[in-house]
């Protein structure tokens, strides 16, 4: 069984990795429901990014991370918090800018204006 410092150092080679492969275009962000929430795909995985007001008493927003997994109907879930200033922290707030900015955004909005309009 790995040791607590092992997995931690798995999650940031996690976050520092994915970071890479959004700037490469190589992971598909899509937005969910809410407005501050991204998720990519990896079956049977999925890993969201999520921007969110840790309190009121913090002007800055913080980050989080998630992996889920589906295994034998189960959700299970592993979470990321960082604070500003904490652990990976610049990493998860330019991997939630990169998803946030995602080409496939403008293109996608871009269609369905199109597509609208042109069914008029």
């Amino acid at each position: 069984m790995a040791t607590v410092q092992e997995i931690n150092a798995k999650v940031s080679r996690l976050i520092a990795t994915l970071l890479d492969r959004t700037r490469e275009g190589k992971v598909k962000w899509e937005r969910t429901v809410s407005k501050d929430r991204y998720s990519a795909g990896f079956y049977p995985y999925a890993v969201t990014i999520k921007r969110f007001s840790p309190d009121v008493i913090h002007a800055s927003p913080a980050y989080s991370l998630d992996m889920l997994t589906l295994a034998e109907g189960q959700v299970n879930e592993l979470r990321m918090e960082n604070d500003p200033g904490q652990g990976d922290y610049d990493i998860l707030k330019e991997i939630f800018k990169l998803a946030q900015e995602s080409p496939e955004y403008v293109e996608e909005g871009l269609d369905t204006l199109l597509q609208e309009l042109e069914s008029r």
